[in-house]
């Protein structure tokens, strides 16, 4: 039980040094960073942030998690129009968003990696497409980030939120917001509170700061950032591009493994795999997901598919392990 105030300068400290690390992670400046309770806030401050006109519209795509897609539709109450692009078999380009933009459009926000069935966007093409149009291009990170290299400088990203409870290994009630330097300053705040998260006789504003700051409105879930510090060592130890190099490793063996016990993989292959790998099966997926489970593998039910997630502490054994139980459950 806390009994003080707390030792406010210390966790202040761990803040900085979190911000500092989430910077090294994804290539990105202290001042670009503010550490929020999850994705989904931070998509609602991007979503509110943008100064709309009569007739503009913004874009997602048709494998969004709610996450992206209740903050945008929500502002119809401001008469936006939310457009889908229609994926081909779970599979869609730049161009495929191109087609739907006018002279009204916004931003585009889109997930790097989709939560079903774990498609991997080429962002770095949909980056260009919007800064020749002139709108903002925002990314759910949170299927990506923690498991593979994303550097928001090179792939052109103006802002991205993300959750630290999946593949960044952290506790829940802890995410971050990244917006660019450029952009910063172009979204509105939409809330004003203290900055709490420095020592601040002067109680600064929020919506008076002219940097991702402006995002941290009251006390900051300063457990959460201490888990959150030693999820950053472990991942920036071990190194992203061998945590992603491993996790596709894995993932060839694993798609590889699921085609010779004759399942329909859903995921896609070659630059757009990602550490997730759906499959349908056909007799009753709920079913089979109950016997993985009840067999302790961990797996999720989507969309009637069943998703595996494979992460750096997973081995070949792992995945031996889950392709006999599926054949014990298909002999049943």
């Amino acid at each position: 039980m806390q009994q003080t105030g707390g030792n406010k300068e210390k966790w202040n400290d761990v803040t900085l040094a979190v911000k500092g690390k989430i910077g090294r992670l994804i290539n990105a400046k202290l001042e670009e960073i503010a550490l929020v309770p999850n994705t989904v806030y931070g998509l609602n401050f991007l979503a509110n942030g943008l100064k709309y006109f009569k007739g503009d519209n913004v874009i997602i795509s048709d494998q969004e998690h709610v996450s992206n897609i209740f903050p945008w539709t929500y502002l119809n109450r401001k008469g936006i129009e939310v457009r889908n692009v229609s994926s081909k078999e779970y599979f869609y380009t730049a161009k495929d968003i191109e087609e739907l933009i006018d002279d009204g459009t916004r931003a585009v926000s889109i997930s790097h990696v989709s939560t079903v069935p774990g498609f991997k966007v080429d962002l770095k093409t949909i980056s260009n497409l919007c800064k020749e149009k002139n709108i903002f291009f925002f990314v759910d990170g949170v299927q990506s980030l923690g498991a593979m290299n994303v550097n928001v400088k090179e792939m052109g990203i103006d802002a991205m939120a993300t959750s630290g409870h999946k593949w960044l290994l952290g506790p829940y009630g802890m995410g971050f917001l990244y917006c660019s330097s450029n952009s910063v300053s172009k979204l509105e705040s939409i809330f004003a509170g203290k900055l709490y998260t420095y020592d601040d006789p002067k109680k600064i504003n929020t919506s008076l700061i002219q940097d991702a700051r402006k995002w941290e409105i009251g006390s900051l879930n300063y457990s959460a950032v201490y888990g959150m510090n030693a999820a950053l060592d472990m991942i920036l130890d071990i190194g992203i591009e061998k945590i992603e190099n491993r996790i596709l490793q894995l993932v060839i063996l694993l798609r590889q493994a699921l085609k010779d016990l004759g399942l329909v993989i859903t995921s896609p292959g070659n630059k757009n795999m990602s550490g997730i790998v759906a499959f349908e099966y056909a007799k009753n997926p709920s079913e089979l997901y109950k016997y993985l489970v009840d067999n302790k593998i961990y797996v999720s039910l989507r969309k009637d598919q069943i998703r595996t997630s494979i992460h750096f502490y997973n081995d070949e054994n792992d995945i031996d392990k889950f392709t006999e139980i599926i054949k014990k459950a298909k002999a049943l």
